[in-house]
């Protein structure tokens, strides 16, 4: 048994992280309980993008159960220099995710672009990629759509055959 609480059984060293890509509008606290619950374990981090809305309920909800939190965030300067800094971020959190064995939890509600010309509904866009980033480098992604917590915050997630549905 492992001489401290927080620590991994079998002396297999530290658990893998999750990394957690949110949408910014749309999330509430119930879809990231819901999301992040079954994925914590004490000891487990949770690197996050720190992004307004999703990725910071997340990194709260994370916190709150005793967990460690990996900030990734894109200083201001960044942004004004660079439109696609946040998904040059994704793409290293990816990187870094897949380097040390995590997982990948997806958090995704429709995209609420005014100006975007998508036609159909879709997700939104930052955290849809992420999550296509992360399966294309073969990381295991856990989507769930937002909005779909029910009584008592269960998430409404869908077979992974079905995981694919139109804005996710």
């Amino acid at each position: 048994m492992s001489a401290h609480p927080d620590e991994p059984l079998f002396g297999e060293g530290p658990l893998p992280p999750v990394l957690v890509t949110a949408s910014r509008d749309g999330v509430t606290r119930a879809d990231v309980e819901a999301a992040l619950r079954p994925h914590f374990a004490p000891g487990r981090v949770l690197i996050s993008g720190h992004a307004r809305g999703g990725d910071v309920l997340s990194e709260e909800a994370w916190q709150a159960w005793g967990g460690e939190v990996e900030r990734r965030a894109v200083d201001r300067q960044t942004w004004q220099r660079s439109r696609g800094a946040g998904y040059q971020r994704d793409a290293e959190m990816v990187t870094e995710a897949r380097a040390r064995g995590g997982e990948c939890v997806a958090i995704i509600a429709r995209c609420s672009r005014g100006e975007c010309a998508g036609a159909a509904p879709h997700g939104s866009h930052g955290a849809v990629n992420t999550a296509r980033m992360a399966e294309a480098a073969g990381i295991p992604v856990d989507r769930i759509k937002a909005g779909t917590a029910g009584p008592g915050g269960r998430a409404g997630t869908e077979p992974a055959a079905r995981r694919h549905g139109r804005y996710v």
